[in-house]
């Protein structure tokens, strides 16, 4: 019986640490991919781009940077500052930079991928949360509707 107990135990420690990283990683798949699928495909608000600071961080593959800066439509009609946009290398001053849903990036790009990578992951590890859920629900269901005897 203790044994059954440690392992129900260890069993809900695991997907109570998983849970939450399979939440963040759906999340942030379903919030970031559409805009950048949208300026990979040339849509969204062109305007212009224009690079104020660059800020890093350090991860374990190295340092990881991106462009903080203002956003200015064609039109004069947006500007934003403050966005972050491009990673690594500043971007070119003639390059095309798409406004979708207060998010932007330049046109063509491949950011994308990285987010549709995460948002897949995110949505097949809240699957095997819940199909352990429906397995779990059903052992209990089962053992409950056997009598004694």
């Amino acid at each position: 019986m203790a044994t059954a107990l440690r392992r129900a135990g260890l069993v809900l420690a695991l997907l109570a640490v998983t849970f939450l990283p399979c939440c963040i990683a759906f999340g942030l798949g379903v919030s970031e991919g559409p805009p950048a699928f949208a300026a990979s495909r040339g849509q969204g608000t062109a305007g212009t781009f224009t690079p104020t600071a660059r800020e890093c961080t350090g991860t374990r593959g190295g340092q990881a940077c991106h462009w903080r800066g203002t956003f200015t439509s064609d039109d004069g009609r947006v500007r934003l500052s403050g966005v972050t946009a491009g990673t690594g290398d500043p971007p070119p001053q003639d390059a095309v930079f798409l406004l979708n849903r207060g998010r932007v990036h330049p046109e063509g790009t491949t950011e994308w991928r990285q987010w549709a990578f995460w948002g897949v992951l995110g949505a097949a590890g809240l699957a095997a949360h819940a199909a352990a859920a429906l397995r779990w629900a059903a052992r209990r269901l089962s053992g409950a509707s056997r009598c004694p005897g």
